[in-house]
């Protein structure tokens, strides 16, 4: 665990996130009194299935004539 003082922290956020997600537990500090701790996770999330299709299954460009843009843009939507 580690101590840093608040002007220090605010200053270097990006690299004490960096330090926290490698596992290290931070404590800031203003005028001698801990005001803030920051630390991981107690749960590591695993990690979100990609949405992007797999690789080889991607879809064909469909192309429309105007006037088949035009019927579909005049068809009225079901309620």
């Amino acid at each position: 665990m580690r101590n840093v003082i608040a002007t220090h922290a605010r200053a270097q956020l990006l690299k004490l996130l960096d330090s926290v997600e490698a596992g290290e537990t931070i404590t800031i500090m203003r005028r001698g009194k801990a005001i803030a701790v920051l630390s991981p996770p107690l749960v590591k999330r695993q990690k979100a299935p990609s949405l992007a299709p797999a690789l080889g299954t991607r879809r064909k460009r469909v192309l429309m004539t105007d006037a088949e843009i035009l019927a579909a843009a005049n068809r009225p939507r079901p309620r």
